[in-house]
């Protein structure tokens, strides 16, 4: 089993791929890897690779059937862009060739009728819904005097900081 998933970031990928490799107790580049332009940190054990939708672009031109793949995950899909367009496309005509190929698109805010009427009315769906956390805006003018009397400003912040100098 070979599991492709997408970034449309480069930063996206490595950070994944860190994160991942670290809470199984492994080095970037053993089962999990990365690849990105100019840079890739796998090997033949790797199970699991995070990729650009750049770099996996130029991996299904060179193998438009993705032998060894059997999960494709494309991540951040509410961040439309030409490319993952194109993958779309591909990766929905090479499904029709592949049906052992599985499928997962996750997007944080996901037209999930529009995909599902896309990619057919077989694929299953599964929801998780979010959370929201409260925001609080702050200005520098307000919070410069916080800072301050919460003590050791002064020597972090600089003398005429929280004046506004």
């Amino acid at each position: 089993a070979s599991i492709v998933v997408t970034q449309p970031r480069r930063l996206s990928a490595l950070g994944l791929a860190q994160r991942v490799a670290e809470e199984r107790g492994e080095e970037v580049g053993q089962t999990v890897g990365y690849s990105v332009h100019l840079d890739s940190r796998s090997c033949s054990s790797t199970r699991l690779l995070f990729c650009t939708t750049g770099v996996f672009r130029r991996r299904l031109l060179a193998e438009p059937t993705l032998p060894g793949v059997t999960h494709l995950v494309f991540d951040e899909l509410h961040e439309r862009e030409k490319i993952t367009d194109f993958l779309m496309i591909a990766v929905r005509e090479l499904l029709s060739q592949r049906p052992d190929l599985t499928l997962i698109l996750m997007s944080a805010t996901l037209e999930q009728e529009t995909f599902r009427r896309y990619f057919g009315d077989e694929c299953g769906q599964v929801s998780i819904p979010g959370r929201t956390f409260p925001v609080r805006r702050y200005f520098l003018e307000d919070l410069a005097p916080r800072l301050h009397q919460a003590g050791g400003g002064t020597v972090a912040l600089g003398p005429g900081f929280a004046a506004g100098g």
